[in-house]
């Protein structure tokens, strides 16, 4: 009768240090949401900026070409847009992108010079003073007051030259 007990006690001494192990690896392993993968980041870009300043972004698989509007750790200015940034999504829903950050770009500077670009239009304002440069070539100076000094020639060039 002692070898019985002895036995169920050493068959459950394994069977209880198998859960344990079972349960080991269970948790060692990564976690996953039935039926879908972990989330990973996407990398996408910041293609504008809605009425309301919410960054707009696109990324290579969307479900569709039009930008999302997307919600942000940092705040996203004008500046911003043309950049690359990081992507995750509330839930795994593809239609609620977070941009977590942005990548730093280093194709933008080209020869100690800092190359900023727009498509439509690049607009640098500081108060009163404002340049806006345009995808047509057009470019307008404004300020109460604008000087201009040059240390040698100072040439004016145009079909015609209007002053006042």
């Amino acid at each position: 009768m002692q070898s019985h007990k002895t036995q169920t006690d050493v068959t459950s001494a394994m069977l209880s240090s198998e859960s344990a192990s079972a349960s080991l690896e269970e948790h060692s392993r990564p976690m996953r949401r039935s039926g879908s993968q972990t989330p990973s980041a996407v990398i996408g870009s910041i293609v504008g900026l809605a009425a309301d300043g919410t960054p707009l972004v696109t990324w290579p698989d969307a479900l569709s070409h039009n930008p999302y509007p997307a919600l942000t750790q940092s705040p996203i200015d004008a500046g911003m847009v043309g950049r690359k940034c990081t992507l995750l999504f509330i839930g795994d829903n593809p239609v609620q992108p977070v941009i977590l950050g942005l990548l730093h770009d280093n194709q933008a500077q080209t020869n100690g010079y800092r190359i900023v670009q727009a498509e439509e239009a690049l607009i640098l304002q500081c108060g009163a003073a404002r340049i806006e440069l345009h995808d047509n070539g057009r470019i307008i100076l404004q300020g109460m007051q604008i000087d201009s000094q040059a240390y040698g020639p100072y040439r004016i060039k145009g079909a015609s030259v209007k002053v006042n």
